[in-house]
C-alpha cells in the first residue's frame, strides 16, 4: 500500500478519487493547486502523484517539470488526470514526464490498474537504483582491495628481495648471526605472501561452492596447542603471553585442516595488535551464547590490543574491508582472513562474531554443533 497525493483543484473530483484509492488501501492526502502541491512532496514524502492538468496558477504541467527538475523528485511517479484528452494532450502530458494519463471521467478499476502498475513500475526502479549503488559500492571497495593487495604484496616481495641482497653482497664475510636474521625475514615475509594468495584464492574457490569439506572428528585441543607452538617465538619476542584454555569433552565435526587454518588466522591477527608486554588466550570452553542463542561448542580467542570501535565491527568480516583497530595506525592486512574465517565458520554451520570496544581488547569468537547436533546450514 502506497501513500498517494491526489492535486485537483475540483474539489468533488479530488475527494471522489481519494474515496477510490482508500477503499483499495493507499494512504491518501490533497491538494487543491499546483504550489501547494509542490510543498507537500517535500514535506510528505508521497509514492505517487495523481495531477490534474488544467488548474489556475501552476498548472499540472508546470508542476511535474518542477519535480523533474529536482533531483530528490526527480523519479517520483505521475500520473495524469485531465478533462482533455486528444493526443496532443497526451503527448505533452508524457514529453514532460508523466508515468501515465488518465482522461476524465474515467472508469474506478482503469485508475487504479494503473496506480498499480505506477507503484510495481516505481518499485521495480527502486531495487535497481538499490542494487546499482551497491555495485558501485563494492567496485569502489574493490579497487582500494586491489591497490591495497598490490600495496602488501610488493612489500612482502621487496623485504624478501632486501634480505637476499643484503646476505649476497658480502655472503662469505657475513656473520652466521645475520645471514640466519636475513633468512628468518626472507621466510617470515615469504610465508605471509603465501598466506594472502591462499586466503584470497579460498575466499572466491567458497563462495563458488568450490572449496568441500572433510567431515570428521576434529581435535581442536591438539590444532590449538599446534599454533600457539608455531606462533611461540613470535609471542616470547614480543613479550606476549600466548596461551590455550579449556579442554572440551564433546567433540565437532568439520574439516581439520580448514577450521586449524581458522584458528590460526585468528591468533596472527591477535598476536598482530596486541602491544609489547600483552596477552592472547585461545578459550576452547568459552561461556559465551552466540548472537543466534544456539548452543554448541564456543571458541574465543581474546587480546589485549586496543579493540575495535563498535562503529568498525559491524563491517569486519567483509571481504574488503581491512581490520581497523583504534589505535590510530594504518589498518593491518587485506581483510580476507577474517573473511574467510566467517564463510569457513558458516560452510560448517555454525556463526562467528567479535565482542569488543575501545581500549578493552577484542575477543573474536565461533561457535560450532557438537558431533550429535544437527548441522544448520547457512
Amino acid at each position: 500500500m502506497a501513500k498517494i497525493l491526489v492535486v485537483d483543484d475540483d474539489l468533488g473530483s479530488c475527494r471522489l478519487v481519494a474515496k477510490y484509492l482508500q477503499r483499495a488501501g493507499h494512504t491518501v492526502f490533497t491538494r487543491n493547486d499546483g504550489q501547494a502541491a509542490l510543498e507537500a512532496v517535500l514535506a510528505d514524502r508521497p509514492d505517487l502523484i495523481l495531477l490534474d492538468v488544467m488548474m489556475p496558477g501552476l498548472d499540472g504541467l508546470a508542476v511535474c517539470a518542477a519535480l523533474r527538475a529536482s533531483e530528490p523528485t526527480r523519479d517520483l511517479p505521475v500520473i495524469f488526470l485531465s478533462a482533455r484528452g486528444d493526443l496532443n494532450d497526451r503527448v505533452a502530458g508524457l514529453d514532460q514526464g508523466a508515468t501515465d494519463y488518465l482522461v476524465k471521467p474515467f472508469v474506478p478499476d482503469d485508475l487504479l490498474a494503473r496506480v498499480r502498475a505506477a507503484l510495481r513500475t516505481k518499485e521495480l526502479q527502486d531495487e535497481l537504483r538499490r542494487a546499482n549503488s551497491h555495485l558501485r559500492r563494492l567496485e569502489q571497495s574493490r579497487q582500494e582491495f586491489v591497490s591495497m593487495l598490490a600495496h602488501d604484496i610488493r612489500g612482502l616481495l621487496g623485504a624478501v628481495s632486501a634480505a637476499i641482497e643484503m646476505a649476497r653482497l658480502d655472503l662469505e664475510g657475513l656473520p652466521e648471526r645475520d645471514l640466519t636474521r636475513f633468512l628468518e625475514i626472507a621466510e617470515r615475509n615469504t610465508s605471509e605472501l603465501i598466506e594472502l594468495t591462499t586466503n584470497l584464492l579460498d575466499c572466491y574457490r567458497l563462495e563458488e561452492g568450490r572449496l568441500h569439506l572433510r567431515r570428521e572428528r576434529v581435535d581442536l585441543v591438539a590444532a590449538a596447542y599446534d599454533i600457539v607452538d608455531r606462533l611461540g617465538a613470535q609471542a616470547t619476542y614480543r613479550d606476549i603471553d600466548l596461551k590455550v584454555a579449556g579442554d572440551p569433552i564433546e567433540a565437532v565435526i568439520g574439516d581439520p585442516g580448514l577450521l586449524r587454518r581458522v584458528l590460526l588466522n585468528l591468533v596472527s591477527n591477535a598476536l598482530k595488535f596486541t602491544p609489547e608486554g600483552g596477552r592472547v588466550t585461545v578459550d576452547l570452553e568459552a561461556p559465551l551464547l552466540p548472537p543466534s542463542g544456539r548452543s554448541g561448542l564456543v571458541v574465543v580467542v581474546r587480546d589485549s590490543g586496543p579493540g575495535i570501535p563498535s562503529e568498525q565491527q559491524a563491517r569486519l568480516f567483509e571481504r574488503f574491508s581491512p581490520l581497523a583497530r583504534s589505535s590510530g595506525k594504518r589498518p593491518v592486512g587485506s581483510g580476507l582472513g577474517l573473511s574467510f574465517c566467517r564463510q569457513v565458520i558458516e560452510l560448517h554451520g555454525g556463526e562467528m562474531w567479535v565482542e569488543s570496544g575501545a581500549d578493552r581488547g577484542s575477543a573474536f569468537a565461533f561457535m560450532l554443533p557438537y558431533a550429535s547436533s544437527p548441522v544448520h546450514a547457512v
